[in-house]
């Protein structure tokens, strides 16, 4: 092959097509991400993590993960995550986390079940208590089920939103010797049957924007309260928060690239960085980055309060998105004890509010706001749509950039169900969005020589487009269904 031809009349810029196609969808399928998951294919495996009390906090803990269900036939419950045996209640668990295919006594399928046990409660109060809320199958879906003993509420969030809540309850998260298990189901004939990624135990109640601002990230693994993380990137179920509670993959289980585009980490990475100062003699002589955050554009202003003293200053350093230093200007005098350090929060993309409503005898006596937003500059729209009925209003409150309460300021009548409620967007910029449905193949070659055009998704498996076929022409062009070749082409020179 005289592939000196290959690049004659074809720039750079033109050689691959990348221009051509920059506006075309992603491949689902075939294209490593650059991810990995845990697969268990519906038979018997999964990780199994030694127990450790920091797994099982007994007055606050959050555990959250990725997961991607593909039902059985006549499947029941299979484990998502728990710390438990999956018997009874009055056996030694703390904690499970199961996707639930068939309808059964709890409740419907397609379901992802939170069920927490529990010590220490009041006399005559329940050991354990169940939550679900729906999680589709064939699809990514963020899940986060946190308690908290401070406020006595369990709460179960699908893709950062709160999705059923119950409370108050009393007790701690009972203690356990059993080990934690992802994808393993205690029950042979209930096996996960799809993938799991970024497994993660914290050692408080996160709350809503909190497992947002985190759920498309990539972690450090320091981060404060972080317990045990596992996202699989390595080929096994290491640990990567350094405290050494790293998993053995069982069974059928294994690790895999995921293909297509990558879910888990395609969205905003976005957290407030921290920082904790030191002082030595009434001076500030150093400031620890606690957590770098993420989704910084530029340096976070730094501020330091408190501590009896005054005068202290310092200034943040970024690098990808993360504060990785901070570097004190001015040490101030008098403190007693160490400031408190602030750094302002990154940039937040503008988020629309959700809320709900709550119809009784025919009339919306109220409304619970789901999502605060973010982004607002004034006092959104409020619409409320369909129920049955008519004429109900409502109006909402806005402060520092978000939304604080949606309130009724009209009932209306007959409504036989809750109105759908519809809060109008924060400010945003236009956009738009291209999808190239024809691509038109420009091609320069030599008159009477044989070619063959290729097409690829990813510049490694090429595909040929067509028969070869002989120049009549220096000058040729060729169109093609963009869903029907490859992103990327190239052409060659044949016998």
């Amino acid at each position: 092959m005289h592939w000196a031809s290959l690049v004659r009349g074809l720039h750079a810029a033109m050689a691959f097509l990348c221009l051509a196609l920059a506006g075309r969808r992603a491949s689902a399928q075939g294209t490593p991400s650059g991810n990995q998951a845990l697969e268990v294919n519906g038979t018997p495996g999964g990780v199994t993590i030694p127990s450790h009390p920091d797994l099982q906090n007994p007055s606050a803990i959050t555990l959250e993960g990725w997961v991607f269900t593909q039902a059985k036939p006549n499947a029941g419950p299979a484990f998502f995550l728990c710390k438990g045996d999956g018997l009874n209640g009055n056996t030694s668990r703390s904690y499970e986390l199961m996707w639930v295919a068939q309808e059964d006594w709890a409740g419907p399928g397609k379901q992802m079940r939170f069920i927490l046990f529990l010590s220490d409660v009041k006399p005559g109060d329940p050991d354990w208590h169940v939550i679900s809320a729906p999680v589709p199958e064939n699809t990514w879906v963020h899940v986060a089920a946190t308690f908290s003993s401070a406020d006595r509420f369990m709460r179960l969030y699908t893709n950062g939103q709160i999705s059923s809540q119950h409370g108050p309850i009393s007790g701690t998260v009972r203690p356990s010797a059993l080990p934690v298990r992802v994808g393993i189901s205690e029950f042979p004939d209930h096996p996960w049957n799809g993938r799991i990624d970024e497994v993660r135990i914290w050692n408080r109640a996160r709350n809503a924007p909190e497992i947002r601002q985190r759920m498309h990230c990539r972690l450090r693994g320091d981060e404060e309260g972080l317990m045990g993380y596992w996202n699989f990137d390595g080929g096994a179920a290491t640990d990567l928060t350094g405290r050494g509670r790293h998993g053995t993959l069982q069974g059928a289980a294994r690790v895999v690239a995921v293909s297509g585009t990558d879910v888990i980490h395609a969205g905003p990475c976005i957290a407030g960085a921290t920082g904790v100062a030191q002082v030595v003699n009434g001076f500030v002589v150093g400031v620890t980055v606690t957590d770098g955050g993420g989704g910084y554009t530029n340096a976070p202003a730094v501020t330091l309060t408190g501590g009896g003293g005054t005068g202290a200053s310092a200034v943040a350093s970024v690098v990808d998105g993360r504060v990785t230093v901070i570097t004190v200007t001015n040490p101030g005098r008098g403190y007693g004890t160490a400031p408190l350090v602030t750094l302002a929060p990154p940039p937040q993309p503008p988020r629309r509010a959700t809320a709900t409503s709550t119809v009784v005898n025919g009339f919306v006596v109220g409304l619970t706001l789901l999502d605060a937003g973010q982004g607002y500059d004034s006092a959104p729209a409020v619409l409320l749509v369909g129920g049955g009925g008519a004429g109900a209003t409502a109006v909402a409150t806005v402060a520092n950039g978000v939304v604080t309460d949606v309130a009724v300021t009209n009932p209306g009548a007959g409504y036989t169900s809750a109105p759908m409620v519809r809060l109008a967007s924060p400010p945003f910029s236009p956009s738009l969005a291209l999808e190239v449905s024809k691509v038109r193949v420009t091609l320069s070659v030599v008159l009477g020589r044989r070619y063959q055009l290729d097409a690829s998704d990813d510049m490694s498996q090429w595909t040929p487009v067509g028969p070869p076929f002989l120049a009549e022409d220096e000058l040729l062009a060729q169109e093609f269904d963009a869903g029907a070749v490859g992103r990327f082409f190239r052409i060659r020179q044949v016998p």
